[in-house]
């Protein structure tokens, strides 16, 4: 049997990601998109990403490019919503 807390975590994640689908963010982003999904500045969330708060993926060779998913932004701002 699921537990009611994680149920309700799962279901108010999903509802999260369709809304900021319906506000026309993509899956995965770039680091301005998801600093202004998050309401902080690109050098915020760059900071955010090194101290390990925020994952992100680094995609092609060399430095890359680092992208964030959706589906991370709307976990973390879940967690760490206040009452």
């Amino acid at each position: 049997m699921a537990d009611h807390a994680t149920t309700a975590h799962s279901a108010d994640l999903k509802d999260l990601i369709t809304d900021f689908r319906d506000a026309g963010f993509p899956p995965v982003m770039d680091r301005r998109n998801a600093a202004k999904l998050l309401g902080v500045s690109p050098d915020s969330l760059w900071k955010m990403t090194r101290n390990g708060e925020i994952p992100a993926t680094r995609y092609g060779t060399g430095k890359g490019v680092l992208r964030y998913s959706l589906r991370d932004l709307a976990a973390y701002i879940l967690n760490n919503r206040t009452s």
